[in-house]
């Protein structure tokens, strides 16, 4: 794509060959790429022209990939690495992830699949494990919807990923710090436009399952 910040073949830091661009955006661009070893990986490519002062942690360092760094769990995305480049003169910050081969939950559900009680279970539990690991490590993620959560299919048996640590923030972490430009009001909690951020499940819909968290 001729608007992508970074080409097809070109390679990142030296390590990371671009298979192809994925999505932009807001501030980043997402890629597929291939590493040393020829294994699939996401690349997140940050712009910090537009990042916000609240992106960063106090000690200079986007909140994102510190949040990653910091978690380890089958049911998140994995972080391997990241790193800093320079192209035509400006500076990005990029974040190389677990690939994940498969689909997000809205595209399932868009496909028309109907989920049998037994799927739609496992399903839930697994986002529940991921909330619940995070919020013992005091993180707070906001922004559950059916788009940020992949089915992995690569193996025998489905494996749910939360993918998407955009909003993620420390929940000992000023109010004011919190950029709400951008979420989708139906799956925020009420009090977070109030600047009031709890340990709380956001609405998923799963076809005709519901659940909170």
């Amino acid at each position: 794509m001729s608007s992508a910040i970074l080409a097809k073949g070109q390679y990142v830091d030296h390590k990371y060959l671009v298979d192809f661009f994925l999505k932009k955006g807001n501030h980043a661009e997402f890629y597929r790429v291939r590493n040393e070893n020829k294994e699939f990986k996401f690349l997140k490519l940050f712009e910090y022209s537009k990042l916000h002062r609240n992106h960063f942690t106090v000690n200079g360092d986007i909140l994102e990939i510190e949040i990653l760094r910091q978690t380890r769990h089958p049911n998140l995305i994995k972080y391997n690495d990241s790193g800093d480049i320079v192209i035509n003169n400006q500076k990005y910050k990029y974040a190389i992830l677990d690939f994940v081969s498969g689909e997000s939950l809205a595209d399932r559900l868009k496909r028309g699949a109907i989920l049998d009680r037994f799927e739609a279970k496992n399903i839930i539990l697994s986002i529940l494990n991921g909330l619940q690991y995070l919020h013992h490590k005091q993180i707070i993620l906001n922004d559950i919807t059916a788009q940020n959560v992949m089915l992995d299919l690569s193996g025998k048996v489905p494996i749910l990923k939360i993918i998407d640590f955009a909003y993620a923030r420390f929940l000992m972490q000023s109010n004011k710090s919190f950029i709400k430009e951008g979420l989708n009001p139906f799956y925020t909690a009420n009090e977070i436009f109030n600047n009031v951020f709890l340990h709380r499940v956001i609405f998923i819909l799963l076809g005709h399952y519901t659940i909170t968290c």
